[in-house]
């Protein structure tokens, strides 16, 4: 489909209703497109009209004046109408001189019929071409959409794609990759190329008529396709065309995936050795360049977490995997994904510099968690751990320990952080507590520094613990402690006093304190989870 398809007010100039009519003013607007014809006796426009209309009138609404006539000419001009017809002879015998002034000035074609004329029969005429243009229209996209699903199963469907889509539109159209690498189609010089650069990627707020759809499943995009109109008309037909472009080649990318998952899912007893620390660095680094030639490992980590709700029968865990891996190449991991026992082990590897692995990490799986499969199968609120970064690659499995230790203390301890990400590293007192749990002397420590309070909280149904814990944590601050207990401080001083009765008035002291911080960590790890 091209502009020939399109109705303008010079084409209906053509037509045989219109042999006797001439057009007085706003020649330069012929090119105008008409999307519909309607007949029109208000003064009053209001939200009637949508734009690209052309317009039939006697002139009646306004025919002794002219200040109205002028009012409603500019509420046509600013709601994007195509032309305005008048029959003259009925009620008008000419049009005033300002009227053609205004409409010559705006370019809005002014069209007059010196005799009458049969409303019913030019919007019966009209009507039936722009109908069955566009039901042309229709065909051809359908039309369009079938050879790109035949392209889509060849050899090189990808580019075959591109290139027959780059001649249905009759214009240059560029593919921008999510690794910002960039393709023409068709090839063109590099002039041409500098010039569309700058046009559509630089500039692209600047381009009346830009036309961009993102090539996108499973909530990842994986490229963008982008061309110029000449037109609005011509940039609704060619958003259509790109819609179906892009629908294709979604495909496209999924199918690669789906292929590349197939493929790695055969590696998963390759893996299973690697997080049990079986190979050496020179097995996993001839491992990695199997897979990947151009990698360039700089360190690597496990994230660990739970997948319960997933289906183990079902392409959950394909979809799984397909999506974290999308995400993490954006954040720049290289994914190496295991699931076994409704538990996923997700080797990464950082392809970029180390200073920012953890930043990058964090982001990366909140990114995860936003997405729509993420939700839909409550992933987005479950604890994930990221073990150890390690920059030696035959280590990961210290690494997917660590990982598998940090779920399991979120499991047991809330850690009140504002994701559900935790990294090893973070968990400070609480990797010693993991690794003395079975102690019994640590049990009596927190029982002899804390069951003056526990007692007083079991016989009065009070909290006084938590009080003693957020006054420990604000530093002593009466002020930030009662903010943080959402109380006045007056309340506050009563609950102080208490536990300089308990606890002793030099609970504050530096050594006593610190032990007593250490029993209420190891209090909430053993007792309480929470």
């Amino acid at each position: 489909m091209n502009n020939q398809n399109l109705l303008t007010v010079a084409d209906i100039m053509q037509r045989k209703h219109f042999e006797k009519a001439e057009m007085i003013a706003g020649k330069q607007g012929a090119h105008r497109y008409v999307k519909w014809v309607h007949v029109m006796e208000v003064t009053e426009v209001g939200a009637l009209l949508n734009g690209s209309e052309l317009i039939l009138s006697t002139g009646i609404a306004w025919r002794n004046n002219e200040e109205v006539f002028l009012s409603f000419l500019r509420q046509l001009i600013d709601r994007h109408v195509s032309g305005l017809c008048i029959e003259l002879g009925t009620y008008l015998d000419s049009i005033p001189p300002e009227i053609v002034e205004v409409a010559e000035q705006n370019g809005f074609p002014l069209i007059v019929f010196h005799t009458e004329v049969r409303f019913i029969e030019i919007t019966q005429d009209l009507h039936s071409f722009i109908i069955s243009q566009h039901f042309k229209m229709i065909s051809h996209l359908e039309a369009y959409s079938q050879k790109i699903n035949q392209l889509l199963l060849s050899a090189d469907g990808h580019n075959k794609i591109l290139h027959y889509c780059q001649k249905t539109i009759n214009r240059p159209l560029i593919q921008k990759n999510s690794n910002l690498d960039i393709k023409f189609f068709p090839k063109l010089s590099e002039e041409k190329i500098e010039n569309y650069k700058k046009k559509l990627l630089e500039d692209m707020m600047d381009v009346p008529f830009l036309v961009r759809k993102e090539i996108k499943a499973l909530d990842h995009v994986f490229a963008e396709i982008l061309t110029m109109a000449d037109s609005l008309e011509e940039k609704n037909y060619i958003s259509l065309v790109l819609d179906r472009t892009a629908t294709a080649l979604a495909q496209h990318y999924l199918r690669e995936l789906y292929i590349e998952e197939k493929e790695m899912a055969e590696e998963s007893e390759w893996l299973k050795g690697w997080i049990e620390g079986e190979y050496s660095d020179e097995d996993i680094r001839h491992y990695l360049f199997e897979h990947d030639p151009g990698i360039k490992p700089k360190g690597g980590v496990v994230c660990f977490f739970r997948v319960d709700t997933l289906h183990p029968n079902a392409s959950d865990y394909s979809y799984l995997k397909v999506i974290f891996r999308s995400v993490m190449k954006q954040y720049g991991f290289s994914l190496f994904p295991l699931i076994r026992k409704n538990q996923a082990i997700f080797i990464l590897i950082n392809v970029r510099e180390k200073y920012d692995w953890k930043e990058r990490l964090e982001q990366a799986i909140d990114a995860f968690k936003m997405t729509e499969f993420a939700k839909k199968k409550k992933l987005h609120s479950i604890p994930f751990g990221c073990g150890l970064f390690t920059d030696e690659l035959e280590a990961i499995d210290k690494s997917y320990k660590t990982a598998a230790e940090t779920v399991k203390i979120q499991e047991k301890v809330q850690l009140n952080r504002k994701t559900g990400t935790c990294f090893y590293q973070d968990l400070h007192i609480y990797r010693i507590l993991s690794v003395m749990q079975k102690n019994r002397e640590l049990k009596d420590f927190v029982i002899d520094y804390l069951q003056p309070v526990l007692d007083y909280d079991e016989k009065t149904g009070s909290d006084l613990l938590h009080t003693l814990k957020t006054y420990l944590a604000c530093n002593g601050s009466k002020n930030k402690t009662a903010k943080e207990l959402f109380i006045v401080r007056q309340s506050l001083y009563p609950r102080i006093e208490k536990l300089n009765q308990l606890l002793g008035n030099d609970f504050m002291e530096a050594e006593k304190r610190q032990a007593i911080e250490f029993a209420i960590s190891s209090y909430q790890y053993f007792y309480t989870g929470n």
